[in-house]
């Protein structure tokens, strides 16, 4: 007993120094005091067992790419003074003394169309009503006078006296009677169009319509031209802008990265199948910060395609009041360590002291096996990268 004492003394002064003192002191010293069998008060209990270490990109909630959407001076509303925005504000802007000019243009014409062309169109329409009642006055009056001529052809000689004209034939005053009559027809649907909702429908609406248009054309140059915030975030110019001098910059060229801070994200690629079979809701991401490990919980499975293999990605969402601590690590490969939340606090024993305590057991029987040989009385619980976890099987 007092042998036991002393070498769990000795193995806790040295656990400091490395494993390496550690493996040497179990494997000479430890094994001649207790045998085969490892001493279970040597090793940490904990409810979380590392599973694998794996390369993560930690990324923001959401993030975009300002592009110029045409080519001229780009202009910077506050310079690079101003780093958080709001969704709908202006960042600046492509040549926006010219799209100022174009923008009271079209004000201007808006205005010419409401105060000017608009009624101008429903003046036009009453002077052609007008005009077609006239036309309707005299077409009657010349059907009337060829249904005389029709009807008396002695009244014809009376109006034209003899050697003045030669008395038409009854087939032209018959035909001479049906243009008439046709160009009635025309005249009075004309007037019944302008009269109806027919008009303001359709010559009315085709002016506000050509305006919309104009509208809409203008609202396209807008987007183009004016770089506007889409959600609230933080603004990182990529442009190298210098303030007080001309920046040109062709279409298509990014100019800003805007980015939300609220959430942040770590997307570990899952490579090892086995890793696939623990419950997701059990797991978590650690990577290290400046002050210490940073621990973020299981989000979401994603599938990218990277080299033309789709992978298996997992998200992990950290706390909010991790976010300051996590964004010096963003724009790069970390390495995280993925842990398996057990159910229970458990003892850690790493793998290599089970196996150094009876190899010939471990080839035979597994890390069941092995368990039950160096720490009798315990059971295998889980397997992680470097340790196993046991629990006392009488618990159970």
């Amino acid at each position: 007993m007092k042998d036991e004492q002393m070498a769990t003394l000795v193995f806790n002064k040295l656990l400091g120094k490395g494993w390496f003192v550690c493996l040497f002191l179990l494997l000479g010293f430890l094994p001649q005091s207790w045998g085969q069998a490892l001493p279970i008060q040597l090793f940490k209990k904990s409810q979380r067992l590392l599973m694998g270490e794996i390369p993560v990109n930690l990324s923001p909630r959401r993030e975009y790419v300002m592009k110029s959407g045409a080519s001229g001076e780009l202009k910077l509303k506050h310079g690079l003074r101003k780093v958080s925005y709001r969704a709908g504000e202006q960042l600046g802007g492509i040549d926006l003394e010219a799209f100022a000019l174009q923008k009271e243009l079209l004000a201007i014409e808006e205005a010419l169309i409401m105060d000017r062309k608009l009624p101008q169109a429903r003046m036009q329409k009453d002077t052609e009503l007008a005009q077609y009642k006239k036309n309707l006055l005299r077409l009657d009056a010349e059907m009337k006078l060829t249904g005389r001529f029709l009807d008396d052809p002695a009244f014809y000689q009376q109006v034209y006296p003899t050697g003045e004209s030669e008395a038409p034939r009854i087939e032209d005053l018959n035909e001479t009677l049906r243009e008439l009559k046709a160009s009635k027809g025309r005249i009075a649907r004309m007037m019944t169009y302008l009269e109806s909702g027919r008009f303001e429908e359709l010559e009315i609406a085709e002016i506000e319509k050509q305006m919309k248009a104009k509208r809409i054309q203008f609202e396209k140059r807008e987007q183009e031209v004016l770089l506007t915030v889409p959600f609230d975030g933080e603004v990182q110019i990529l442009f190298p802008y210098v303030e007080g001098e001309s920046n040109f910059v062709p279409a298509g060229l990014e100019i800003a990265k805007l980015r939300d801070f609220n959430q942040i994200f770590a997307d570990a690629p899952i490579l090892n199948s086995k890793l696939r079979l623990i419950p997701k809701s059990s797991l978590e991401l650690e990577v290290l910060g400046a002050n210490g490990p940073l621990i973020g919980r299981y989000k979401e499975s994603l599938q990218m395609t990277g080299s033309g293999a789709p992978k298996l990605i997992y998200r992990f969402v950290f706390p909010a009041d991790r976010i300051l601590a996590l964004r010096p690590l963003l724009d790069g490969t970390v390495e995280g360590k993925l842990f398996l939340n057990l159910s229970a606090p458990c003892i850690l024993v790493p793998k290599f002291l089970l196996v150094a305590t009876n190899p010939e057991v471990f080839r035979a029987r597994g890390w069941s096996g092995i368990v039950e040989s160096a720490l009798p009385g315990y059971r295998l619980e889980s397997l992680g990268l470097n340790e196993v976890a046991v629990t006392w099987s009488k618990e159970k």
